[in-house]
């Protein structure tokens, strides 16, 4: 039984669109048109196995799972609390102590919850959203800057991520507290696609560093550079994280690298136009097989808001 509640509201609708599901059927049937319950059952049995050892290793099962956690960011607290937006659909897992945490003044919004997806255990999940005003939010970072520091030696973050996290984080670390005092064999799982991946990339390391707090793994979608070489590789060390891209997206080109000191944190994971399988890069954060072979005028925001051929954003609720 699913008990939560919700603060802030999106609007969207569904995305018919089964994705990841379809090739699991071609791959995983014969003949290709089996019955549906088969290649589901087939399916989950495949995620839970790949839930259970996600962070001994990249699986494009268990990424596909957190995606859906990260996608369901975007959606209302109604359909949160219901667990009935699309993306919480396609997730296939049973929800409980759900709350949801927004700031209007930075924009920030993120939901924590106790979540077991079907046939595998429990974890505590944290989920960051993305930003509202994308084309705006683009523009802007193209002139970022690294102006704050962390823990870490050398190590600089741009502020407005700072600020983000810090208008959640006095609501957000103490639920993750209770959380793990309730349920203490449940390992945290940190998420969220755009604005939501940088929040995501820096709050895992706020938590397992300076909190004390581990973090299992962090699943990022789209994200941009959160800060410098340093702190990149100090947020690689904290815990085990995957920084998903797709294609052309814009966004992981974002802030500029070479002028303004920021350098992604590995490991990439990239998925080519229409793949359903992912390419787990070099580790360098920066690899030119990946994301970054394609350069400008040739970015993409639908890239950005199309992962596992799904609408994700608010249109995707």
């Amino acid at each position: 039984m699913l008990r939560g509640r919700g603060y802030q509201t999106c609007g969207g609708r569904k995305d018919g669109r089964a994705g990841i599901a379809d090739e699991l059927r071609a791959e995983n049937s014969h003949p290709p048109k089996a019955v549906e319950g088969e290649w589901k059952v087939a399916f989950m049995l495949l995620l839970a196995h790949a839930l259970a050892s996600a962070v001994a290793g990249f699986s494009d099962a268990a990424n596909y799972f957190h995606y859906h956690m990260a996608s369901a960011s975007y959606c209302s607290s109604a359909s949160l609390n219901a667990w009935n937006c699309a993306p919480c659909a396609r997730a296939d897992a049973s929800i409980d102590s759900l709350r949801v945490f927004s700031n209007s003044s930075t924009g920030g919004r993120a939901f924590t919850a106790l979540v077991t997806p079907r046939g595998g255990d429990a974890y505590i999940a944290l989920s960051f959203r993305g930003t509202e005003g994308l084309e705006n939010w683009i523009n802007n970072l193209k002139f970022l800057k690294t102006d704050r520091t962390m823990s870490c030696k050398d190590c600089k973050v741009h502020s407005g991520f700072v600020d983000v996290w810090s208008s959640l984080a006095g609501h957000v670390v103490p639920e993750l507290k209770q959380l793990r005092s309730a349920h203490p064999s449940a390992p945290l799982v940190v998420v969220g696609h755009s604005l939501g991946g940088a929040i995501a990339t820096l709050s895992s390391y706020v938590l397992a560093v300076d909190l004390g707090i581990p973090v299992e793994a962090v699943y990022t979608y789209g994200s941009p550079r959160v800060g410098n070489k340093e702190f990149a590789a100090a947020e690689t060390r904290s815990s085990s994280s995957w920084r998903v891209t797709h294609h052309r997206d814009i966004v992981p080109h974002l802030p500029p690298e070479t002028l303004l000191g920021f350098h992604h944190t590995a490991t990439e994971v990239f998925y080519n136009d229409g793949g359903l399988k992912g390419k787990e890069c070099d580790g360098s954060g920066e690899d030119d097989s990946c994301s970054r072979q394609y350069v400008a005028p040739f970015w993409s925001v639908h890239d950005h808001l199309h992962y596992f051929n799904e609408t994700t954003g608010e249109d995707g609720c």
